[in-house]
């Protein structure tokens, strides 16, 4: 274990301010623990880890009734192994069961349901999960971390680019075309740091307006997905903020290099459910990211439930470690990641390499078997001038390759990504091009580089 005094003052102790009330006290104990607890060993870690697992797994079995009907009554977490022998629970398998049935009986004080919030429901099956004081605790606690690994100061306002916005909210701007609010995170942050105004931007309105705003309030931070604002940088020349926080898609190496030189600003990008809250962000010191594993285990397992050596790409199945209302204990969120060998900051927690998205972002084969199109979605972004693609495969062969650019792809262009395409699906392929003036986003905020039809993928 290294000390604190080796690493530095804690982001609180030289940006923030002494907290008056219970919540925000809770939250900065959280904190401080993150910010000693990262330089601990990753055995310490895992150790750790084990015993919060112990007690969330048997506060499921006991009080949840669809872990009740996976585990018995009885189950006793004494290793990993016990642990890592518990079986996954998918998204669909969960969202079918009764509300009644995924909800605590009993849950310690600090645990009780003060509100919920659903997921996407992008993969079809929605899924609601309860925020409780404890909860919300460790997920400020986490946000504060990445802070500090961002190293800047976060007063100052944000723009919130992410999905469409309702405009009958009382907060809502037709000026400006955002919801505004005092704090653009959680409001008991702003007891324990200087935080700005959040503009939430409705992402449906034309990106003019949306830039137009933007340049007029000359926000501190952007927040929201790599796509949406390499889509709007053209309207935004001369605006510098002081950092760009991407969420929710996968950011490819060239997004942030483009992102990076067309807004002058480092790029942080974070990885988060609200299944579990927050999971993992950008290492500050490296390439690839850090998971916050006092808030959460992450495993990445292949097809068979085993876990996948450093560097090969397999399915994300996470427990949360401080949710006794709604638990999360080994479930597959169907998303796909490779981890990292350990890291040269020094820090002990779980390092990822990268993380790949959605299961349905994979090319479909056939057969049930599916193939990650990074290869592909790298070689279209790589072509001059393209600014941003998305490939819909509607059936086995079919494909459309939709791309924003200032020309259009060459014959020879063509014929270089369709030769990828085949190397991929092993099988000749049909693929149409079109050139489009922008992709719009899904109804969360996401544009995906590759979507599998709804209808294909079943």
């Amino acid at each position: 274990m290294t000390t604190e005094a080796s690493h530095g003052q804690d982001f609180l102790s030289k940006f923030g301010r002494l907290p008056q009330s219970a919540f925000p006290q809770q939250i900065a104990r959280a904190y401080r623990l993150l910010h000693d607890r990262q330089w601990y060993s990753q055995q310490e870690t895992r150790d750790y880890q084990l015993n919060l697992a112990k007690t969330i797994t048997s506060h499921a079995s006991k009080n949840v009734p669809v872990y009740r009907d996976l585990y018995g009554e009885e189950i006793e977490i004494r290793s990993w192994e016990d642990f890592q022998s518990l079986p996954t629970l998918t998204r669909t398998k969960y969202s079918a069961a009764e509300s009644d049935q995924k909800v605590a009986e009993r849950t310690p004080p600090n645990s009780k349901t003060i509100g919920s919030s659903p997921t996407s429901g992008t993969t079809g099956a929605m899924v609601w999960i309860a925020h409780t004081p404890l909860a919300n605790a460790w997920r400020c606690a986490c946000i504060l971390r990445e802070f500090e690994w961002l190293g800047v100061e976060p007063s100052g306002d944000c723009a919130i680019c992410r999905q469409p916005v309702s405009h009958d909210s009382p907060d809502w701007s037709d000026e400006i075309g955002a919801e505004v609010t005092p704090c653009w995170v959680h409001p008991a942050i702003q007891e324990l740091l200087p935080i700005g105004r959040g503009y939430k931007f409705d992402i449906g309105l034309p990106i003019r307006k949306i830039a137009d705003s933007i340049m007029e309030l000359q926000p501190a931070f952007l927040h929201g997905t790599p796509s949406f604002f390499l889509s709007i940088a053209e309207f935004l020349e001369g605006f510098r903020p002081k950092a760009i926080l991407t969420i929710s898609e996968q950011l490819f190496p060239d997004a942030k290099r483009k992102l990076e030189n067309a807004y002058g600003a480092p790029v942080f990008d974070t990885y988060a459910a609200v299944e579990v809250n927050r999971v993992a962000a950008s290492c500050p010191n490296s390439d690839g990211y850090h998971v916050h594993d006092e808030n959460v285990i992450f495993e990445v397992l292949d097809e068979k439930g085993r876990p996948t050596p450093q560097g090969e790409t397999g399915r994300v199945v996470i427990t949360s470690l401080h949710n006794f209302a709604t638990p999360i204990i080994r479930y597959e969120l169907g998303d796909l990641a490779e981890l990292g060998v350990p890291c040269s900051c020094s820090r002990g927690l779980t390092k990822v390499e990268t993380f790949h998205g959605r299961q349905v972002s994979r090319m479909m084969l056939g057969n049930g078997k599916y193939r990650v199109a990074t290869s592909l979605i790298l070689t279209l972004r790589d072509l001059p001038q393209v600014n941003q693609v998305q490939i819909v495969q509607s059936t086995l062969d079919r494909f459309k390759v939709a791309y924003v650019a200032n020309r259009d792809i060459t014959d020879d262009e063509k014929r270089k990504v369709q030769t990828v395409f085949e190397q991929l699906a092993e099988r000749k392929v049909q693929v149409n091009f079109c050139r489009v003036e922008r992709i719009p986003p899904l109804p969360n905020g996401k544009t995906p580089p590759f979507v599998v039809d709804p209808g294909l993928a079943g």
